[in-house]
This record gives C-alpha cells, structure tokens and sequence, in this order.
C-alpha cells in the first residue's frame, strides 16, 4: 500500500479525482503535445534564423551605441535559436517515449 506522502494531496480514493487515464489516451496526448513542440520548436528556430540574419548586416557608419544595441540583439537571437531547438529536441524526446509504450502486438493473434 502507498503512503499517503507518495498519493499527494488528492488520494486514490478522494472523490475530486475523475478516472484514471489509460496507456493509450496518455499516450495520444504525450504525441499529440510533442508534435506541437517539434512544430513551434522549428517555426521559431526558423524566425530567430531569420532574425539573427538580419542583424548581421552591417549598418554604414555605426555609432558605437548601434554596434552596441546590433551586439545585444544579435545574443537575443542565438538565444532564441536555442531555446526553440531544445523546444524541438524536448518534443522529439516525447514523440520517441510515446512511441515506445506502444503495446506489442502479441505473437499468437
């Protein structure tokens, strides 16, 4: 029997709790979610590409101000970029563990 520290607030049999979830709609859901990720993940590594590439065209006669701000902008971008990459591995990640609770199908049908 588990503890009442492992159940968290709401126990097993606290009436609040609606049924549980079975493998297949968690599993759903978790592909579902990580193909979202993988999709906003790569639009908007996409975009802050995009953006930083525009930042790295040089202005004629820059003040030391403007390098200044191009140089704040230009850590903006890369942090994006990597930001919405790992938004995109993360949901890669789930798109591959919900894949793997897949049942097996059984060898005698």
């Amino acid at each position: 029997m588990r503890s009442e520290a492992t159940r968290g607030p709401a126990g097993a049999d606290d009436p609040r709790r609606g049924p549980p979830l079975d493998r297949g709609v968690r599993s759903r859901t978790l592909r579902a979610v990580s193909g979202i990720a993988v999709v906003v993940g790569l639009v908007s590594a996409i975009v802050c590409f995009l953006g930083l590439a525009a930042q790295a065209l040089p202005y004629p006669d820059p003040t030391p101000e403007l390098l200044a701000a191009q140089a704040a902008s230009v850590r903006a971008w890369r942090l994006g970029i990597l930001v919405s990459l790992g938004l995109s591995a993360a949901g890669i990640a789930g798109s591959v563990r919900s894949r793997r609770h897949r049942e097996a199908p059984s060898p005698n049908p």
